[in-house]
């Protein structure tokens, strides 16, 4: 599974979800194809930067938000700020 596979489908997973939470995501990854993870300084499995890169690029003109205190994205709120990051 490349990059642009992965980021392709988290789209469809959280299409179908309408959250799609990091963890659960790095681990179907990491199962798949271990260099689209990696264990970040918390010691916890994240998201390799070329997923996320592609990810982004993917969703760039639709309305997903990353909630940092949910660690998951999600779909745009009404009441979410400008920007992809979210509290």
């Amino acid at each position: 599974m490349t990059p642009q596979e992965a980021a392709q489908w988290m789209l469809i997973e959280l299409t179908k979800r309408k959250v799609l939470n990091q963890e659960n995501a790095a681990w179907y990854l990491t199962r798949k194809t271990k260099s689209l993870t990696y264990q970040n300084n918390n010691g916890n499995l994240a998201i390799s930067k070329p997923v996320l890169v592609a990810f982004n690029k993917l969703t760039k003109t639709s309305d997903v938000v990353w909630s940092r205190s949910e660690r998951h994205w999600r779909f745009r709120k009404k009441y979410d700020r400008p920007g992809r990051m979210q509290d």
